[in-house]
């Protein structure tokens, strides 16, 4: 957790709003990264998926994240799925 709210902060988005888009199956544990990382991170906006493929589609939908925030192994396109779909769009985003 610790490690992903740095690389959050690492990500430079000049004076606006940062957006994420946070990945992952386990509805409890997707709950819990937003709300610590809403709690330690300001100027930020999260958009929740549930797969990777529901990941893919508000991104391709939307294409205005910051950073991807994924977890690896899912249901419906685990997070490796998600990086090489972005990386075949060449999606600026940076990816945890």
């Amino acid at each position: 957790y610790k490690n992903v709210c740095h690389n959050i902060a690492l990500v430079h988005v000049k004076n606006r709003m940062k957006n994420i888009l946070l990945v992952e199956d386990d509805e409890e544990l997707r709950l819990i990264l937003k709300m610590a990382i809403s709690l330690r991170m300001k100027n930020i906006h999260i958009t929740e998926a549930s797969s990777g493929q529901e990941g893919l589609s508000f991104f391709l939908n939307a294409n205005s994240f910051d950073i991807v925030i994924s977890d690896y192994s899912m249901a419906n396109g685990n997070g490796q799925f998600l990086l090489e779909e972005l990386t075949k769009i060449e999606a600026a985003a940076f990816f945890i």
